[in-house]
């Protein structure tokens, strides 16, 4: 697969959040099928800042903005990061 932003955070949330039990759809809401909660969407926005340097702003926090793959590439993407 290729190393894309999307293939990375794919991966973060399958290794570190559901510890590799899992397959997921880059459009899925994360929250209904139960791979993010307030607390893994916390470890998420930390992995997004040491992976990609991307601060997220405490007004930009809204669990919807990152409620899919897709979403939180569509972030890192208006935040200028990079693989």
């Amino acid at each position: 697969m290729a190393n894309t932003l999307a293939s990375v955070v794919t991966e973060f949330l399958i290794e570190d959040i559901l510890y590799g039990e899992a397959e997921i759809d880059p459009d899925e809401d994360l929250y209904e099928a139960g791979v993010l909660d307030s607390m893994s969407f916390l470890r998420l926005i930390e992995f997004l800042d040491h992976r990609f340097g991307v601060v997220t702003d405490m007004e930009d926090m809204d669990m919807a903005r990152f409620n899919t793959v897709n979403r939180v590439v569509a972030h890192l993407r208006a935040m200028n990061a990079t693989v």
